[in-house]
């Protein structure tokens, strides 16, 4: 009924019973909890009144930690959680008429509780900003990025496909997650102001600040997780430590790692691994506005991004983008710096046996690299190398002298005196022919008579010249990379970015291994 009087009349009761009884109310609280409230939960999880006691064998089974057994008798960590998990995963699959999970709704009133505007989410101001250097040689740029006034709009647009933390049949350490939004007539938005800005020796000068709007369409992620956690630890850690994410993972088997941090051999047990992460995209419009743009070319792509054309193009740009995220995340690069994150863990949870308040992160090996200052060490090697050689092809020579003049002298004394005779007499009309030939020869210097003096001048000369083109052919540099391109409409042009020669190719197989 709509009647002011009345309503004035509950109104003033109301303020006057908060007033006389609130003291007692918060007095009789404590009381009423333990009492009431503590004997309702307890006939809620606990309906036998049987006392559990947990029993722990290794590592965490998933499946018994979160599914409630058939027969509905208590699992090895007791039935709290799986009731729990239970309500969640009923909560979440439940749907409404259309197919869409029920829980959109509360999504739309969480959010509305921060912004006042339904499914909507509102972080005004700074979300991150930063500022770099980046060194080329010797170009520096300085770049700078940064993301504020951010808009997230109907976010009950998840579909009915929604997984989170389900046990995989057959693997007792992995968990599927799988979710889809941007389902229904109104796609998922966010909304951005976004500053590129980048300065670089009068190469660069880039200042463009844009409004970014993302309309996303039935974008579906899915996240397999292999997690071995070690029973004792994740049961024995203490309540006020679940929120310190250093003891969470402190609780993970921790894999065993070489001086680069990466595992020993191929072995996936141990830490936390993510394994099928795929990502697919249905549809993604793209509309930004300029606020204060120097590139012409932005300004261009706006119009170009209205087309069908521009739709087409930047709905596949994006699946091939969220693939290769999918494809950084699944890389070994970014399970290594998981692996570090677990092993560095258990030293600094406070509750972990190896716990050490004075830890550091380790100083991990990195790969050499050359250092194209130092070329000593290569003059040596090469020097030494040739030297090695020398005195090996002297060593193989001598041999064969030996054994060719051994083999020369048995096979003499298989020849009778006639035979020898004949030998000796060619061997003697082979010597006198070779004396004459000498005789008549003479070098090229010495050869006036039969070369003329051009001949006797460019061949030498020639000779050397070819030495020296072909040394200064692999001591120079041979080819180079020069950049010409264009960021953002603005032009780029880097002279001399990287100098290829035969004697840095050499010095870089030497620093790598080849000594």
């Amino acid at each position: 009924f709509d009647d002011q009087a009345a309503e004035r009349i509950i109104s003033d009761a109301s303020s006057a019973f908060v007033s006389m009884y609130k003291k007692s109310v918060i007095n009789a609280l404590p009381g009423f909890a333990q009492n009431d409230v503590l004997t309702r939960l307890n006939s809620l999880f606990k309906p036998d009144k049987q006392c559990f006691t947990p029993t722990y064998s290794g590592l965490v089974d998933f499946h018994e930690l979160l599914i409630s057994r058939d027969d509905h008798s208590i699992g090895r960590y007791g039935d709290v959680v799986p009731t729990i998990y239970g309500m969640f995963q009923e909560s979440i699959s439940e749907t409404k008429s259309d197919g869409t999970p029920a829980f959109n709704d509360l999504l739309s009133k969480v959010a509305e509780l921060q912004s006042n505007e339904n499914g909507t989410l509102i972080f005004p101001g700074d979300i991150f900003r930063t500022n770099s250097t980046l060194e080329l040689d010797n170009i520096i740029l300085e770049l700078g990025v940064a993301l504020s006034d951010l808009r997230v709009s109907n976010l009950n647009t998840f579909g009915s496909t929604l997984k989170v933390f389900q046990p995989v049949d057959g693997a007792t350490n992995a968990l599927n997650n799988t979710v889809t939004f941007g389902v229904g007539p109104d796609p998922f938005e966010i909304t951005a102001t976004i500053l590129i800005e980048a300065n670089g020796d009068g190469l660069l000068d880039i200042y463009n600040e844009v409004t970014l709007d993302l309309r996303i369409r039935d974008l579906n992620l899915a996240l397999d997780v292999l997690a071995d956690i070690k029973e004792n630890a994740l049961f024995n850690l203490p309540l006020k430590h679940f929120l310190d994410i250093q003891c969470l993972l402190s609780s993970l088997d921790s894999p065993i790692l070489d001086t680069f941090g990466v595992r020993i051999g191929n072995d996936d047990r141990g830490g936390v691994l993510l394994r099928k992460v795929e990502a697919s995209l249905s549809e993604l419009d793209v509309d930004f506005q300029c606020i204060s743009c120097t590139s012409q070319f932005l300004q261009e792509m706006s119009l170009h991004l209205m087309t069908e054309e521009g739709k087409q193009n930047t709905s596949s740009l994006s699946e091939r983008m969220f693939n290769s995220i999918a494809s950084i995340l699944a890389s070994s690069f970014v399970q290594h710096e998981l692996d570090k994150l677990v092993y560095e863990a258990q030293y600094k949870c406070p509750v972990s046996e190896k716990y050490n308040a004075t830890f550091t992160s380790p100083n991990y090996s990195v790969f050499e690299t050359s250092d194209r200052s130092d070329m000593t060490s290569l003059v040596v090697g090469v020097l030494s190398s040739l030297a090695v050689l020398a005195v090996l092809s002297l060593a193989v020579w001598s041999i064969a002298k030996i054994l060719t003049k051994r083999r020369h002298i048995k096979w003499l004394d298989t020849l009778d005196e006639h035979q020898k005779l004949i030998l000796t007499v060619r061997q003697n009309a082979e010597e006198c022919r070779m004396a004459r030939l000498n005789e008549r020869m003479k070098s090229l210097a010495f050869s006036k008579d039969i070369i003329p003096l051009f001949h006797r001048v460019f061949i030498p000369v020639s000779l050397l010249g070819n030495i020296a083109l072909f040394l200064s052919g692999h001591l120079s540099p041979v080819a180079s990379v020069r950049i010409i391109g264009s960021i953002l409409g603005s032009d780029l042009h880097i002279d001399g970015f990287f100098m290829f020669s035969m004697v840095d190719s050499i010095e870089e197989i030497w620093e790598v291994g080849a000594k």
